[in-house]
């Protein structure tokens, strides 16, 4: 547990994910045949860019697992990372055989640990892949988000509105909405007309109040646009509605909760304001991915994190 929380959370509370490496490790000292852990060791090896140690820990996962969704995702990794090219390029021609699973598993890893020249070839591959292998409405939606996400991440804005607009199905409404007011919230590219986002996702809570804590923390951020106008209660019922709602495990794949806009605040504030210290800390928040979507903010982070290094 100590080893996920590091993994997973550090950059929420000022750790390392070096941190995770030593838990994992303990737990195999304790029990060496522990797969999970194996597993997280693999990304952080490859991150360490220790390509041995990548390869002895592959091998001794596959050792140990041989047929989960994970070991599929190892599988499809130890080529991708350390096959040959003829082999690699056999693999990604016929990637889409695999797993919807494994190959959502393959596209996050791809987002926070690969190169960029793995993340803009054999990732928009896997993408494309899970595209074609979503089978249910939220499937489709979830890869909508991946695919904004790695497409912003790479600064092709174009590419993201191109693929909100062509996007079908009973979630992809909502799903293009959010984006809207996402972008709007956070300084990110226009993705569309943001106060006709906002009417629709009010009219969404209204119907369903409790269920979408995406929108009622995206119409929360709005809610400043209230406090301009000195609509404080209007602006205070958008917040309260925002902060009841907050579920741990939806961080990886949800749009919002791993407080990556929040972050991405403390950095600009903190750069612009010359205060090192804090600023540090908040730039290494973004070391790893705590959910997918924080890669949208990865371009500015890093231009951003760099004047802090160079002063």
């Amino acid at each position: 547990m100590l080893g996920e929380f590091y993994y997973h959370f550090a950059g929420l509370f000022d750790e390392t994910v070096g941190e995770a490496g030593v838990a994992f490790n303990r737990v195999l000292d304790l029990d060496p045949r522990f797969s999970p852990a194996i597993g997280h060791l693999i990304s952080l090896a490859h991150q360490a860019g220790d390509r041995r140690e990548t390869a002895d820990l592959i091998h001794r996962y596959l050792r140990i697992d041989s047929t989960s969704v994970v070991a599929e995702a190892v599988g499809i990794a130890d080529t991708l990372i350390l096959g040959s090219a003829p082999a690699q390029l056999a693999l990604l021609r016929g990637v889409c055989r695999h797993s919807f699973l494994a190959l959502q598993y393959l596209a996050f890893q791809a987002a926070e640990f690969g190169t960029p020249v793995q993340r803009t070839g054999p990732a928009r591959v896997v993408l494309r892949c899970l595209e074609q292998r979503a089978a249910t409405d939220a499937e489709r939606a979830r890869i909508l988000r991946m695919g904004v996400a790695a497409d912003l991440a790479a600064g092709w804005a174009d590419s993201a509105r191109l693929r909100l607009a062509r996007a079908t199905g009973g979630s992809a409404g909502r799903e293009r909405d959010l984006w809207i007011l996402l972008a709007h919230a956070t300084g990110l590219p226009a993705l569309g007309d943001w106060q006709s986002a906002a009417e629709r996702a009010r009219g969404r809570v209204r119907a369903a109040p409790d269920t979408d804590a995406a929108t009622h923390w995206l119409l929360a951020r709005h809610g400043r646009d209230a406090l301009a106008r000195r609509d404080t209660t209007r602006a205070l019922r958008l917040w309260d509605g925002a902060t009841r709602r907050y579920a741990v495990l939806s961080v990886p794949l949800d749009l919002v909760a791993s407080l990556w806009p929040l972050r991405l605040d403390l950095v600009r504030v903190a750069v612009a304001q010359r205060d090192s210290a804090v600023a540090t800390r908040a730039c290494r928040s973004f070391e790893t991915l705590i959910g997918y979507v924080d890669q949208v903010a990865q371009p500015e982070v890093e231009r951003l994190c760099l004047v802090v290094r160079s002063r």
